[in-house]
Parts: C-alpha cells; sequence; structure tokens
C-alpha cells in the first residue's frame, strides 16, 4: 500500500505529537483493518490515552472503531471511497496533541470468479446408474488465484421433492466432479452447483442440471390366452418374470373365476411362482379363469392379465369287445378306452339273464368291482350276462357304458364266438 506522511499543525515543543501510522489505505473491499499511530511527548513524560474520530465517509456508511481509544483500533468498513479519519494522543501531563489526518480509500471492487460448469461431451441427460463427469471453469480478476472449490448437489425426483446427494459426487473441493445417479433414479434431476473462492475474497457460483432418462415400465406377457380341456394338460398359471422383462416384485392383484361353482375360491394373494387353478373350483360346464399380476420395477408399475378357459372333457365310459370265449371259460371286460379328467372312479355290475324261463340273478362273479379290466366265469351256457360300467370323473360328472354277451350251446366241434353287443352312455 502506499505510503504518505502525514502532516499536520505544530505544537508548543512541550506539546505531544500523533502521527498515524499511513495516510493512506488502499482497501480491496470493504470490511475491517487494523489501523495504528505513534504519539511524540516531551522528555519524562508518557503517552496517556489516544483518541480517533471518523471524519467524512461515503453516504450510507455506517463504518464504526471496535474502539476509538485505543492506540491501534480496528475499524469496519461497508462501503467504497474515502473515509476521512483523524487521531490525537494526550501525555501524562494531561495535554492534548492536534488532530492528525488520514485516509482509509476503499478501492473498487475486483471482477468476482465466473464459473461455467460443464458436463463431459455436452452430456446432461443419463441413464439411471450412470455416471458423468462435470467440470468449472473460472475466469478470474487479473492476478487472481483459485483459493477454494466447493460443490452442493440436490436431487429431485419425479415428483418434486429435493434430498440433498452430495454424496453422488466424487469430490466436494476439487473440480472435476464425477456425478453418480441412483440406479432407480426414474427421471430424476440433479442440481449441481459450485462455488469458487479466489485469492481477493471474490466468490462465483456455477450451476449446472444432469437429469436421468425415463426407465420403461415392465412389459410382456404372463402367457397368450388359451384353452384346456383337462387339467392335467394346464395344472398352473405361470406367472414369474419369464415373460415379463423391467420387473422386480411380481404381486396378483385380481383373480376372476367365472364357472357355475367357484367353491374354495380364494382370490389375490402374494404372487410366488405359479397359481394354482385346479384349487380354485369345481367345474360343472366351461369356466374362464382371469388373472391381474402388477408386475413393478423401476420404470414402475404396470398389470397384466392372463385369460384361460378350461373346458373339461366330460368323462365317456366304454367297454371294449369281450374276449371272445368258446364256452364258460373265463371272460375279461376292458374299460381302458375310457376318457375323463382323473381321479376316475369306477363301478362294475354283472347280472345274467338265464334263457331257461328268463330268470335273473345279479351275480358276484366279477374279480373287482374297481378295476379297469376286471374278469368273471360265466356259470352256464345259453345265458345273457349284462356288464354295466358307472364312471365317475374328479369333479363329479358320470358316464354309463354296457355291454351283453350271450353264452350259447355250440354246435358239436363248432368254435362259436362270444358275442358283444356294443358300449351305451
Amino acid at each position: 500500500m502506499p505510503f504518505v506522511q502525514s502532516a499536520f499543525s505544530s505544537a508548543s515543543p512541550a506539546a505531544p505529537v500523533a502521527t498515524p501510522g499511513d495516510t493512506l489505505y488502499e482497501l480491496s473491499n470493504p470490511g475491517t483493518q487494523l489501523l495504528g499511530a505513534t504519539v511524540a511527548v516531551a522528555a519524562g513524560l508518557s503517552v496517556a490515552a489516544y483518541a480517533w474520530e471518523i471524519v467524512e465517509e461515503p453516504i450510507g456508511s455506517t463504518a464504526a472503531f471496535d474502539d476509538a481509544s485505543l492506540q491501534a483500533p480496528t475499524i469496519t468498513t461497508s462501503h467504497r471511497g474515502p473515509h476521512a479519519l483523524q487521531v490525537r494522543g494526550q501525555d501524562s501531563s494531561g495535554t492534548w496533541s492536534e488532530w492528525a489526518a488520514l485516509t482509509v480509500d476503499v478501492a473498487a471492487l475486483p471482477a468476482a470468479p465466473v464459473i461455467v460448469v460443464t458436463a463431459a461431451a455436452g452430456v446432461e441427460v443419463i441413464a439411471a446408474g450412470g455416471t458423468v463427469v462435470l467440470t468449472a471453469a473460472s475466469t478470474l480478476a487479473p492476478g487472481a488465484t483459485v483459493a477454494s472449490v466447493a460443490w452442493t448437489c440436490t436431487r429431485y425426483d419425479a415428483a418434486g421433492a429435493a434430498t440433498p446427494a452430495n454424496a453422488r459426487l466424487s469430490t466436494l473441493v476439487a473440480t472435476p466432479s464425477t456425478l453418480t445417479a441412483e440406479a432407480t433414479a426414474n427421471g430424476y434431476a440433479y442440481d449441481c452447483d459450485v462455488t469458487v473462492t479466489d485469492s481477493n475474497g471474490r466468490t462465483g457460483v456455477g450451476s449446472i442440471k444432469i437429469r436421468t432418462s425415463a426407465i420403461a415400465a415392465p412389459s410382456g406377457t404372463l402367457g397368450a390366452d388359451e384353452t384346456v380341456t383337462t387339467l392335467a394338460a394346464f395344472p398352473v398359471v405361470k406367472a414369474g418374470a419369464a415373460g415379463v422383462s423391467g420387473a422386480d416384485t411380481y404381486a396378483i392383484t385380481a383373480i376372476e373365476v367365472a364357472a357355475p361353482d367357484t367353491s374354495g375360491y380364494v382370490p389375490g394373494g402374494a404372487l410366488t411362482s405359479s397359481v394354482d387353478i385346479a384349487a380354485m373350483f369345481t367345474p360343472d360346464g366351461p369356466c374362464t379363469v382371469t388373472m391381474t399380476v402388477a408386475a413393478t420395477g423401476p420404470g414402475g408399475t404396470r398389470e397384466f392379465d392372463r385369460v384361460v378357459t378350461v373346458d373339461l372333457t366330460a368323462p365317456v365310459a366304454a367297454i371294449a369287445a369281450v374276449t371272445p370265449q368258446m364256452n364258460l371259460a373265463r371272460a375279461t371286460l376292458d374299460s381302458s378306452t375310457s376318457s375323463g379328467t382323473a381321479p376316475l372312479t369306477r363301478l362294475w355290475t354283472l347280472t345274467e339273464r338265464s334263457a331257461e324261463g328268463g330268470a335273473v340273478n345279479v351275480v358276484t362273479l366279477l374279480s373287482s368291482t374297481s378295476a379297469e379290466a376286471p374278469t368273471f366265469d360265466p356259470r352256464r351256457l345259453d345265458a345273457d350276462y349284462l356288464a354295466l360300467l358307472t364312471l365317475t370323473d374328479a369333479y363329479g360328472r358320470v358316464s354309463v357304458a354296457s355291454t351283453v354277451a350271450h353264452v350259447g350251446a355250440p354246435a358239436w366241434g363248432v368254435v362259436a364266438p362270444f358275442p358283444t353287443i356294443g358300449t351305451a352312455t
């Protein structure tokens, strides 16, 4: 700072003489400045007191001393421009010196740093979980240098709620700094600010907004709609992630069964890997099952439907041709061509009608009343044997088939076939 020796009025040799340290201070900023003065006193005397005054200051200024009676007080200035001050001293005899003047001139502020923040390669939209390098370029006043750098970051979610996100920056006190977005940040925005302070104490702020691209909602299908005719061919509705992409969790939001009988059906519930259709209803005719599953991922939640029409085949009882017999040898009843939804329950009955007198007897000649192919032994020739099969499927539906075999006396030396009379339901 330039130094100009002060000039003040002469006093008697015995009077003290006050001298300010400088008559002109060029301050770079309004603020505080330490002043100082010396007082020359006559031999044998000492300095007893100091007094400082503000004579003139810029309009609106609120300059003030911390203690105007100190030898080296601190003055606090609030405005740029000249501040006229004076100081005097008192010796131990009580004599005051003349006022000595000085000027504190607060010079114009140097230019503040100009900060421009850029994203690497100009990319300001990144994928969730992605990174981008942010660089703060500073334009400083001549001769100034960067003293400090301070980054801050705020994240705004899709609803506009703000959350501090400083942890997403690789450094908070240097440039460049790398921003890393949350992996689940669907359409989030990051406001990143950097404050640069230079060696003059001036600061500049730069900002940039980085957005994350929206993540696609879950997509795909739970499976094509279809019609099944047996539960054996369709025991479950698969609802896992095999046909849906972009989802982390799944939940059943609705299951609708349109059927004459929905006893035992319980809708809703958490989804694991499948839903057991067979446990939901006891169909008595065609029915439709519609399952709605909500798939949730970073891109949001979407619902998917799958419709299955269950048209179970009604049971059909059938008795194959009875093994031909020439005489009273054992005969076999074969129901292997019957069909229906398992498990199937069989009930056989056998009736004997004699040609002699037309007597009817329900006989117990069957080897089993529930086997697929029971056997029986005809008791007499020239008689009709009526075999009746009652077939019941898993849902209580019934089908009936029958066959009649006539055992007659064959001509001597001639082999007669064992006749079969069709099937009936």
